[in-house]
């Protein structure tokens, strides 16, 4: 009979343990485990009591015969948390009460005992691991509650199998408990990581709006400040041409003057718009195999008047197996690192001082010879300026910084150069480094000067024939300036609606032999070719245009795709004129018809050179 019974008690624990842990809610675990201990030990309440951190005990479920009043939400104080009995139900054991009006325990709670009516009663601890272990009952067992059967109707004398029982179904309430309040955890851990990633999404989208806004402000700020330097600049550049009237001496100190200010105040908005484009990474090479000494060539010619001016000594040490050889680089981006390398050096050396472009091949050597998979191409920029103290190496990269103020005031400057130096050789899969030394006072004569290397990997199955040991010096070529012939024949179309520019170009154009109509706007240009296509005289159609992108109502764009679908304007050369200045805006040029692009401020003399050439002038 007794194994009978213990098999039943088995069952129903199991029973029980699955009902209750078939919830992951606290709330309903607890109701559910005391119904089912009321039904299985036939009781007449049974109650589970919370221990708060407050160390007071709250009955926080009941399940009681309708026959007796209910204790739900009543609560102690810590008197019934006294030590022995914390101490006692930490151990997980069941205690068993005959007579609660007899038991020492009860004392202080008879007149709560006495209202709810209770005869007799079994208290089972219910006991939460740290380590989520309940049978392991260490020293970091925490006292969660008690579950408690009373019987009213009479007193029970208690058996050990039901104390035991009540003990196992605690435990099995404890491991609920447990996981439930698991799951809670993870749940309020996954609201607030989605909460997190909410905030991240907004945060991102936020940030790729401001990116957005940037990038319009930086395109607006570009239209903006480029198109008056157009009208400056080509109308300076128009007013030193021998086509215009006479001036005196200082009237064409003025213009140049004039001039030199404008290309700053350009150079400085290309530096701007350069920085924000690598910041925002966007900055793009466009890689292409350019000869070193064009390289070279190209960028001296850029200082060659400045230099000359200050009767600086240029030397190029080119060695004579280097001057046919090819590298990969983006031929814009490079000649800028080179040309302003070059600039710093002329700005910061005194008269009658010397630059040195010097190009070589460095690496390790292995068994005497370089080894090919290390070898790279140097250019050193050298010269005998007045050199950087060590102290002030360090922030020669850093955008808008100026390694002193002192300078600052006597070199014109934003800090920009370098730091786009840096950046632009690093997207090459280069580096930059410095040399520099300053007056020694302890020397009589200074021993001074700068040499900034910029380093870049170059391709080892190039075949070198000559030592690289044995560099070649020879002096700088520079190129004449190109000329371009006029053809009086040729009748532009130019479309722009800024009276400024449009003064400037047709100026300068009329002074070059051409024959020119106007149009103000993209609608305007639209209809005179539409006339123009309907007329049997082609000699009053333009054979050129020169087409204005950011104009109002119909901007340059539509406009060119419009032309194109005139059949008589199919292949028409149209040159884009634009004072945007992003990456992309060549493409959009080319992508909405049109066949060449020129950014602003244009240069006349450049742009002369462009329309000859798409007019195949021979």
């Amino acid at each position: 009979a007794a194994i009978t019974i213990q098999l039943r008690q088995q069952q129903a624990l199991g029973a029980i343990s699955q009902q209750i842990r078939n919830s992951l809610k606290v709330e309903e675990i607890l109701a559910t485990a005391t119904q089912q201990v009321k039904e299985l030990m036939a009781v007449d309440r049974v109650a589970i009591l919370r221990l708060f951190p407050d160390q007071h005990f709250q009955v926080v479920e009941e399940a009681v015969s309708p026959a007796y009043p209910s204790v739900l939400g009543m609560s102690w104080s810590q008197t019934l948390a006294h030590q022995a009995g914390l101490e006692f139900y930490r151990q997980g054991k069941p205690r068993t009460v005959f007579d609660v009006m007899h038991d020492a325990w009860s004392l202080p709670f008879l007149s709560d005992l006495q209202m709810a009516q209770v005869k007799s009663k079994i208290v089972a601890p219910i006991l939460l691991s740290a380590g989520n272990n309940q049978a392991d009952h260490s020293s970091d067992i925490q006292l969660w509650g008690l579950l408690i059967v009373d019987t009213c109707s009479t007193h029970r004398h208690w058996q050990p199998d039901e104390a035991q029982l009540l003990q196992q179904i605690a435990d099995q309430l404890a491991i609920a408990i447990h996981q439930a309040n698991l799951f809670e955890q993870l749940q309020i851990e996954l609201t607030e990581r989605e909460h997190v990633e909410t905030q991240l999404r907004d945060r991102n989208q936020e940030l790729d709006r401001a990116t957005r806004l940037k990038d319009e402000f930086l395109a607006n700020m570009s239209h903006e400040l480029r198109t008056p330097l157009n009208a400056i600049l080509g109308m300076s550049e128009a007013l030193q041409t021998s086509f215009a009237d006479p001036m005196s001496d200082r009237q064409r100190n003025s213009i140049v003057t004039i001039e030199k200010s404008g290309r700053h105040l350009l150079a400085l908005i290309n530096d701007i718009l350069d920085l924000s484009k690598m910041e925002a990474n966007k900055l793009t090479l466009e890689l292409t195999d350019v000869p070193i000494s064009k390289l070279c060539q190209n960028s001296l010619l850029f200082i060659k008047e400045l230099a000359h001016k200050k009767q600086l000594q240029i030397t190029t040490q080119l060695p004579e197996y280097l001057k046919q050889i090819q590298i990969r680089v983006d031929d814009l981006r490079f000649r800028q690192v080179l040309i302003n390398l070059l600039s710093n050096a002329v700005k910061f050396t005194p008269q009658g001082g010397s630059i040195t472009l010097d190009v070589r091949i460095v690496g390790e050597e292995t068994d005497g010879d370089l080894d090919r998979s290390q070898r790279q191409i140097a250019f050193s920029i050298i010269d005998t300026g007045i050199g950087i103290s060590p102290e002030n190496i360090p922030k020669l990269f850093q955008s808008f910084v100026q390694i002193d103020s002192s300078l600052s005031r006597q070199y014109a400057g934003t800090g920009l150069g370098l730091s786009l130096v840096k950046r632009i050789v690093e997207l090459h899969g280069g580096i930059v480094t410095v040399e520099s030394t300053v007056d020694d006072p302890t020397v009589r004569l200074p021993q001074r000067g700068s040499c900034f290397t910029v380093s870049l990997p170059f391709d080892p199955s190039v075949e070198i024939v000559a030592s690289p040991e044995l560099p070649l010096v020879y002096p700088v070529i520079l190129d004449p300036e190109d000329t371009t012939r006029i053809s009086p024949k040729a009748l532009i179309l130019v479309v722009e609606d800024n009276d400024a520019n449009m003064e400037t170009m047709t100026g300068y154009l009329k002074s070059r032999g051409y024959r020119l109509v106007e149009a103000r706007s993209g609608l305007e240009a639209i209809e005179l070719l539409s006339d123009c296509a309907n007329e049997s005289d082609q000699e009053n159609c333009p054979n050129l245009i020169l087409m204005d992108i950011q104009m109002p109502g119909i901007d340059g764009f539509e406009t060119t795709r419009q032309i194109r679908q005139f059949p008589e304007f199919a292949t028409l050369p149209i040159v884009a004129l634009t004072a945007l200045a992003m990456a992309t805006d060549r493409q959009k040029c080319l992508d909405a018809g049109a066949s060449d692009y020129v950014s602003k401020p244009v240069k006349l003399g450049q742009l002369v050179s462009k329309i000859e050439s798409l007019l195949n002038v021979g």
